[in-house]
């Protein structure tokens, strides 16, 4: 009984396996993709005097489309200074996922 369970076990991951990269694989690479282009758009502009932190990277909407996914998010950040103190802000950015095969590629703007 336990070795059909693992059987059918296999099967079933095995069959995932076999259908390609899904929404949530995509997801997965946007969210990184979001967390790289926030890091070098604040790194273009930052000052010793002004702390950028990341607080969330929240996925808002994410879709097949011909030839991979599109998904959106927002990351959420704060910006604090001496002066001013903490400002919480945000950054909306689209990611297009290219799916070759088994291998993802991600376009972010």
């Amino acid at each position: 009984m336990l070795l059909l369970g693992a059987g059918a076990g296999a099967a079933v991951y095995a069959d995932a396996a076999l259908s390609g990269p899904t929404i949530a694989d995509a997801q997965r690479e946007c969210r990184s993709a979001f967390a790289d282009e926030f890091e070098a758009r604040s790194t273009r502009v930052s000052t010793p005097s002004i702390l950028v932190t990341v607080t969330e990277i929240e996925i808002e909407d994410s879709r097949a489309v011909d030839g991979g996914f599109e998904v959106n998010g927002v990351v959420k950040y704060v910006m604090t200074t001496a002066y001013v103190g903490s400002v919480p802000s945000s950054l909306r950015l689209s990611c297009h996922v290219k799916v070759d095969g088994e291998k993802l590629s991600t376009v972010v703007g």
